[in-house]
């Protein structure tokens, strides 16, 4: 309700200042209120994002998502790092891990960010984007074929998957 209140309003404000600014000469009195109407309009919309965040982040705890997915994902490589053969299974399950992990992460991201802090948040998803890579360079490599490749890529996203793991452990 005050979601569509606020966009009522920033819609209102930006009509009302590009009315008054047209004018020859421009009321500028109006048009610094339409601007007043506009500022209070994205506060208000910003503020409620965050609050429909920080409800969506208490149905669920981003962080522990979070480390089960990255466990998840460890344990993933680690099996297909000790298969003796790479076939069609072994692709479906990157494929499909992947996916699961671009999802969920794209899901939790903004409550992850509200529970940990920027701060904590770039020190925890820096060597999480180097795993990610490696396990996203994997899955083309088996794609195409190059499965030494992809299981080069893996064994070397594990360290990063482990310091992953580290640093969530440490957030706690």
């Amino acid at each position: 309700m005050k979601r569509g209140l606020f966009i009522a309003l920033l819609m209102f404000s930006v009509i009302a200042a590009s009315i008054f600014a047209a004018r020859i000469p421009p009321l500028w009195e109006g048009f610094t209120a339409s601007v007043a109407g506009m500022i209070v309009a994205i506060w208000g919309l910003r503020k409620s994002g965050r609050q429909i965040r920080l409800q969506s982040a208490k149905n669920e705890n981003p962080l522990r998502t979070f480390e089960q997915l990255v466990n998840d994902t460890f344990d993933l490589v680690r099996r297909l790092l000790n298969r003796d053969q790479w076939q069609e299974q072994v692709i479906d399950d990157l494929e499909n891990h992947t996916e699961l992990l671009t999802t969920r992460l794209a899901q939790i991201h903004p409550a992850l960010v509200e529970t940990l802090g920027m701060k904590n948040f770039v020190s925890v998803i820096l060597p999480f984007a180097r795993a990610e890579r490696l396990f996203n360079r994997a899955l083309s490599a088996a794609t195409d074929g190059y499965f030494d490749e992809a299981k080069n890529n893996l064994r070397e996203s594990l360290p990063f998957w482990q310091e992953t793991q580290e640093l969530l452990k440490q957030m706690k």
